[in-house]
């Protein structure tokens, strides 16, 4: 057997009669007392310290009190539509958003409507309403039944009602913080940025009711319309409410834009001959942009500040974005001939472009505008440059999100990616 070498190990015993080597001795702990008495002390900092530290006892014993007496005397008004009313307030913020939307996949559901609500994408389905963010996180899910869902979203919340019912309902990010409804049923609705909303309704007293809410959702002002309402808009601060209605006659179809100070009766009228009034909505800049079947009209301090009148045929689908307006015309309806128009926040004309095959739904930014078609999405920047991608039948709607277009199909939405 070999040896181990151990020539490198020493090992050190205690001799016979070596006494042990004693433990170190652990050190006291010693108190140092100082006496303040013999320090500079700031008067005034000290009894600033005093009084703050007893506003601390006074606020902890005054929400002892408050709570005791609310749980007493006011237990029946606690409440889960009370406890949610005090979150209107409480948000989650603004999401991250970046180039790379994450997909999202939920159920098969019909009716499925979309819009885009503090930079997440907002669901709403005949089974309820749910919000997911950049990550594909579901941030919300509220079930409840809707035979015909729309939402509509400012930047403070998000408006969620059943079009020919009498539910809606008021939104953050976090929860539904109210619950309403309505006498009749609701044909309409809008959201400022501020809080405040308006619901068009049928009426007694007249063919519709139009009831403008503050944001903390009493009831401001109410005006009534005799003729068919085809839209409303409310500016960013809640102040200004656009009501856009058509008459038809013997002598032809002709628009009403009708400007109401949110709060008070003063209103004034302007008439739009020979057009179909569309949609509105308040832009960034403050002008209101109405789209008519044949021209689109900007509204400024009550006037009429320009209209471009389109060619080539009615206006088939469009879309209003917050700095934008798309449209697309064609002569009829199953038109393989379409012209795509891109206006800016002024309603002045951008670009205006051919493209051929049905168009299912359009959107917009200032950079670009994306048609669906049945078998491709295009992409149409500012400059006029084209690119496409393939997609399939089950592509129910697009929708843009901060330069990223999102495509919304039956079982989830993704990304799109223009090469």
């Amino acid at each position: 057997m070999k040896e181990k070498n151990n020539e490198n190990v020493q090992i050190r015993t205690r001799q016979a009669g070596e006494m042990k080597r004693p433990a170190p001795a652990k050190k006291e702990k010693k108190r140092v007392k100082i006496d303040y008495k013999d320090m500079e002390v700031s008067e005034y900092y000290l009894a600033a310290s005093k009084r703050y530290r007893f506003a601390k006892f006074l606020s902890f014993a005054l929400l002892v009190a408050f709570l005791a007496v609310n749980l007493l005397f006011f237990r029946s008004n606690i409440t889960y539509n009370n406890l949610m009313y005090l979150l209107r307030d409480l948000d989650t913020g603004g999401a991250e958003i970046t180039s790379d939307f994450a997909s999202i996949t939920y159920n098969e559901e019909s009716g499925a409507v979309f819009d885009i609500f503090k930079g997440r994408l907002a669901y709403a389905s005949q089974e309820g309403f749910r919000i997911y963010n950049s990550t594909g996180a579901r941030e919300l899910d509220e079930s409840r039944y809707m035979q015909n869902p729309a939402v509509v979203s400012g930047e403070k919340y998000a408006l969620v009602y059943d079009v020919g019912g009498h539910a809606y309902s008021i939104f953050t990010t976090m929860a539904c913080v109210l619950e309403g409804s309505s006498d009749d049923i609701v044909e309409d609705a809008c959201v400022s940025d501020n809080g405040s909303f308006a619901l068009l309704t049928r009426s007694n007293e007249a063919k519709y009711l139009v009831s403008v809410y503050k944001e903390n959702f009493r009831l401001q002002t109410k005006y009534y319309k005799d003729k068919y309402v085809v839209d409303m808009a409310m500016d960013d601060k809640g102040k200004s409410l656009a009501i856009v209605s058509a008459d038809v006659s013997v002598s032809g179809i002709s628009g009403e834009i009708m400007l109401c100070k949110v709060g008070t009766e003063e209103t004034k009228t302007i008439n739009v001959a020979n057009a179909m009034p569309l949609a509105a909505r308040y832009m960034e800049n403050g002008d209101l942009l109405v789209l008519c079947d044949t021209k689109l009209i900007n509204v400024s301090d009550g006037e009429i500040k320009s209209k471009y009148n389109f060619s080539g045929g009615d206006v088939a689908e469009f879309h209003i974005g917050e700095d934008s307006v798309a449209a697309v015309c064609s002569d009829n309806a199953v038109s393989s001939e379409n012209e795509v128009f891109l206006f800016d926040s002024q309603g002045q004309l951008v670009y205006n472009k051919s493209v051929k095959g049905k168009i299912n739904s359009v959107c917009c930014d200032k950079s670009a505008v994306y048609v669906l078609c049945d078998d491709s999405i295009i992409s149409i920047s500012a400059d006029g440059s084209e690119k496409s991608v393939s997609c399939d039948a089950s592509v129910e709607d697009i929708v843009v999100l901060y330069g990223t277009l999102l495509k919304c199909e039956k079982l989830g939405t993704s990304s799109v990616k223009f090469e």
